[in-house]
């Protein structure tokens, strides 16, 4: 089996994705699976079984590797690191505004994966609360981060990338999607509503063109 793991070259604060990333590749390594890793949003697939996508906190590098590989028909997994933001940007009516347009790529790459492997429970619950995603979903990171566990988890993950490889189901990627939950939004007054609405347009397309 060979494997691409893609993740955004810069991560910031969230360095810690990257350390799980080279650390889950030495696991799976020790199985016999070959792994390489990339940053790159166009690059060739067709050496490759499955692409594990990681992390669509930050949407526009996720999306793209996910357009990628959905054009080379390969298949997806993806770890999403997925946090509701609701209650942390309560205050804050144009970061939200923000956070809610980026749902709409994320729904998207969710619903078209074949398969998310998740952190906890409680990401799954807020992913399908609040995207209504039907993607096939394992909780395999809960135990992350103890040495006795992480090789029965790295065994769980190359399971179910064989169970992604020999399924014949394919994602539901043209599913509707409409936001259903009501929303209280702190009060704006009107100018303030109108930079909500240029940041809805400009993160719709920043999200999309990446400019």
């Amino acid at each position: 089996m060979k494997l691409l793991f893609q993740v955004k070259q810069k991560q910031g604060v969230s360095s810690k994705i990257i350390w799980q990333v080279l650390h889950l590749k030495d696991l799976l390594e020790k199985l016999g699976i070959h792994i390489f890793i990339s940053s790159l949003g166009n690059i060739d697939l067709g050496d490759f079984d499955l692409v594990h996508i990681f992390d669509c906190t930050g949407i526009y590098d996720s999306y793209t590797f996910y357009k990628n590989a959905a054009s080379q028909k390969k298949r997806i997994v993806l770890t999403p690191f997925f946090i509701d933001m609701h209650e942390h940007y309560g205050n804050n009516p144009v970061k939200l505004a923000e956070w809610r347009v980026g749902n709409l790529l994320r729904r998207e790459l969710m619903q078209g994966s074949h398969m998310l492997l998740l952190h906890s429970q409680k990401e799954w619950d807020a992913i399908q609360n609040i995207l209504y995603v039907t993607t096939p979903a394992k909780v395999v990171f809960h135990d992350w981060g103890g040495p006795e566990q992480e090789p029965v988890i790295a065994q769980n993950i190359l399971d179910a990338y064989q169970q992604v490889l020999d399924s014949s189901v394919s994602p539901k990627v043209n599913s509707k999607f409409f936001y259903t939950q009501q929303y209280q939004l702190p009060g704006v007054s009107g100018s303030q509503k109108s930079e909500v609405g240029s940041q809805i347009l400009d993160t719709g397309r920043n999200e999309i063109t990446g400019y």
